[in-house]
């Protein structure tokens, strides 16, 4: 009986099939490494844009609000004073027209700051009413207008100087700057307007 050998070398891998299935591999990963890493770019430029589209909008509001400032006094200031602002560099409260509904336009108390516990920017409204020679509070409102604001600066000018605050009395300042800051992966985000008053 003639016994013969079957055995070519075709029931397993050669060297040189193994190294190209692992180059193939080595090719796959590296790609899929670019792909992530790309994915991961686009992720972050895209809460970056959200975060200064959150920002530009809460500074073009504020903006607005501001540029209807009256120069008219303020409810709780002292009889024998004409403040018509109390402007700091964290907080600005002065008189504003607003509008009421539909169509109806109000003077308004209003007071814009940030609470730095919770990074918040918040819009107080409140009427302009008194009851027995104090301001009534009892229609006071109080809206969030943006959060994870890490910084808020106003600044006044009056004359040909940027100020911190205002303490003027008998008049507004001619314009605020209005600037808010945020942190996002370790960059900051930086939004700003100008609020001119007439």
């Amino acid at each position: 009986m003639n016994k013969t050998c079957c055995d070519n070398g075709s029931d397993g891998f050669t060297l040189l099939e193994v190294l190209i299935a692992l180059g193939v591999l080595a090719i796959m990963a590296a790609l899929m490494s670019g792909f992530l890493s790309q994915l991961g770019a686009v992720s972050r430029l895209e809460a970056t844009v959200r975060t200064q589209t959150r920002l530009d909008a809460a500074t073009n509001h504020v903006s607005r609000l501001l540029e209807n400032a009256r120069p008219i006094r303020l409810l709780d200031a002292e009889p024998d004073e004409q403040r018509f602002m109390d402007g700091l560099a964290d907080s600005v409260r002065v008189t504003v027209v607003t509008r009421q509904g539909i169509s109806a336009l109000a003077l308004r108390d209003i007071r814009i700051f940030h609470d730095p516990t919770n990074g918040s920017l918040y819009q107080t409204v409140s009427p302009r009413r008194l009851v027995g020679g104090a301001p009534n509070l009892s229609g006071m409102t109080t809206t969030l207008i943006t959060d994870n604001v890490s910084s808020v600066a106003f600044s006044y000018a009056g004359g040909s100087a940027w100020d911190s605050a205002f303490t003027e009395e008998k008049t507004l300042p001619d314009a605020i700057r209005i600037e808010l800051k945020a942190e996002r992966g370790g960059r900051t985000i930086t939004s700003a307007a100008i609020a001119v008053l007439d």
